[in-house]
């Protein structure tokens, strides 16, 4: 009853369903090839690959004929979905399949990809370009991570953008590598673009629409100010390890764990800091350090000349343990 119910709000056009079967077909023949090829013959990553890209040109294909309040409760549910397609993608271009890294952990993850959906969104005042804008900002920052993860071995650091003119520099000397993930990623993707698509859900600019995204900007706001400048992050008990940072990614998610990092690119200073004191400071320490000098020539003054002794100390970040076991 209900599959009736709802085929009488699908409009079928025989060229659209064409197109889609068509379309079909190519991304079977496409999957196949690719799991040969490159992801050695993974029947699972093929089913779940197929559904995903069938259900993405169906989407395309057809057309939904909703009323407007049933165009509103569809975007918004479509809306929220979309929240949850990002977070997989995000988390499968971090390599890591563990998406229950607990429930406050999670929950920060959705709130950073629901204010910059929001954010988009009280802007635009259309929620398909909040989706697609902020799907694609997501997207582009989960394959540079991608990228860097395969290259380095580590995930994207907040502090790696100050320095993004190396790894331009090197990437044309490495060969991306295709992997279930990617692929999945970018099929997700193409779904997350459908469902956007198909949107309808429209608020008209009134005056209580414009307070509401006033309220909704200020409330990013303030999101913004109590993340960097109190301590309520801590409330949703991160992991924290500087020394194994893809193990801190994948127990706190990506988006958690980058915007964690990002607290650490502003350092505040130091209290009684300013350019005077740290003159006055250094103005003490020559006078001492002059002191000291002229008492040390005195007393070793018959003393033989001794050997000036350079000490060298190396630190990487390098697994040691990878070139042989100890």
């Amino acid at each position: 009853m209900c599959i009736l119910v709802f085929m009488k709000w699908i409009e079928f056009k025989k060229r659209n369903i064409i197109i889609w079967g068509i379309l079909c077909l190519i991304s079977i023949i496409a999957i196949l090839f690719t799991c040969r090829f490159y992801v050695k013959n993974d029947i699972l990553f093929s089913v779940f690959s197929i559904c995903i890209l069938t259900l993405s040109f169906f989407l395309f294909a057809v057309k939904f004929n909703f009323s407007d309040r049933v165009n509103k409760i569809v975007g918004i549910v479509l809306f929220i979905l979309t929240f949850i397609i990002t977070y997989v993608i995000m988390e499968l271009l971090d390599n890591n399949t563990n998406l229950f890294v607990g429930f406050k952990r999670i929950l920060f993850n959705f709130i950073i990809i629901i204010v910059l959906n929001l954010f988009i969104y009280a802007i635009s005042n259309k929620i398909r370009v909040a989706i697609i804008v902020s799907a694609s900002i997501f997207l582009i920052i989960g394959l540079v991570n991608y990228l860097v993860l395969t290259f380095r071995g580590t995930p994207l650091l907040p502090s790696d953008f100050l320095t993004y003119n190396v790894g331009a520099d090197v990437i044309g000397n490495y060969t991306i590598p295709i992997t279930h993930y990617l692929l999945l990623s970018a099929f997700l993707f193409v779904l997350l673009i459908a469902i956007a698509v198909k949107i309808k859900c429209k608020f008209k600019w009134t005056k209580l629409t414009a307070a509401i995204h006033l309220i909704i900007l200020a409330l990013i706001l303030t999101f913004v100010i109590c993340l960097y400048k109190t301590n309520l992050i801590n409330f949703f008990g991160l992991e924290t390890n500087l020394w194994q940072p893809a193990v801190e990614y994948q127990h706190n998610g990506f988006l958690a764990s980058f915007i964690k990092q990002s607290k650490n690119l502003v350092n505040p200073p130091p209290n009684n800091y300013s350019v005077d004191q740290v003159k006055k400071i250094a103005s003490e320490i020559a006078i001492q350090t002059t002191a000291a000098d002229n008492s040390t020539s005195i007393q070793n003054k018959d003393d033989s000349d001794k050997p000036n002794i350079i000490a060298i100390q190396d630190e990487s970040f390098a697994d040691l343990s990878l070139l042989r076991q100890y």
